[in-house]
């Protein structure tokens, strides 16, 4: 190696010793074996606040109290690096929500003297995640996410207050009462095409009580994806409208036969004068 690239690479090596550590993006704090913060970046500082000699979980939890499962006390006794996911206050008092990954620093004879713990924060997923949650459980329709073996893996509140709990059947067993896949299935058409379908069934309660009317869309988990791995069906009980239809069809049916069976001339017409219904004998 020549001495210019010798002099190139000690400078990169000081760089990344000196500067790295305050220029990364995420929070990264060093704490002893006594869980005493004894280093910490400007980014963990703009987050939680200087720790000033603090312990870990008086600066990360705003607790008084070592955590219950302290994961890096366990790397600290057993020198293995870890995962862990963490909900914790901010300097404001916002709660926070961390994928914090913790590191054993060694000293020269191999006893684990300090854990590193740099931290992703997860707050804003958590939000949405939590916001998604509501709207699928709330939601004012029926809603299963159905895998490719067409066995439910979620289910909505409407769902278990219908079928009760549904996760790990197949949803033409518990939909239909079936033993296998209906011959017309959106979801089949979904998972085939990756695009999203729509269909008006027939399904029966948990306890084979009377049969109700639904209408079904489909729609892949990943849009666009042919091969997306679950469908999310979303159903919407339209029983009462069918009922009504099927009446008012009677009806219409009914006032029908009478007119045009009358013996008298019937003639009606709409609000322009215009004849809209007359029957046999009018035409006479």
């Amino acid at each position: 190696m020549s001495g210019a690239s010798a002099m190139a690479n000690s400078a990169v090596d000081r760089w990344i010793s000196e500067r790295l550590f305050e220029l990364e993006p995420m929070s990264i704090s060093v704490i002893d074996t006594d869980l005493v913060v004894t280093r910490s970046n400007s980014t963990f500082n703009a987050v939680f606040g200087p720790p000033r000699g603090k312990r870990c979980y008086q600066v990360y939890k705003k607790r008084m109290t070592r955590c219950e499962e302290c994961t890096a006390q366990k790397t600290l006794r057993d020198g293995r690096s870890r995962i862990s996911t963490e909900a914790g206050v901010d300097c404001v008092g916002g709660s926070a929500n961390f994928v914090v990954y913790h590191f054993p620093v060694f000293d020269e004879k191999g006893a684990v003297t300090h854990v590193v713990d740099i931290f992703y924060d997860i707050s804003d997923q958590r939000t949405l995640q939590t916001q998604y949650n509501v709207l699928f459980d709330r939601a004012p329709c029926s809603l299963s996410i159905i895998n490719k073996d067409y066995r439910i893996v979620s289910a909505n509140e409407r769902v278990r207050e219908r079928y009760g709990e549904v996760v790990g059947l197949h949803c033409y067993q518990i939909y239909k009462r079936r033993k296998e896949r209906c011959v017309k299935c959106p979801a089949a058409k979904t998972f085939a095409d990756g695009r999203a379908h729509d269909s008006s069934e027939m399904r029966v309660g948990a306890g084979g009580e009377a049969t109700t009317y639904h209408m079904v869309s489909t729609a892949p988990i990943v849009h666009g994806e042919r091969d997306a791995p679950h469908v999310m069906e979303m159903s919407l009980d339209v029983t009462d409208v069918h009922v009504l239809s099927e009446k008012l069809m009677r009806e219409s049916d009914f006032r029908r036969h009478m007119t045009d069976t009358a013996l008298d001339a019937i003639v009606g017409t709409d609000r322009d004068g215009t004849i809209s219904i007359f029957n046999a004998a009018a035409e006479r």
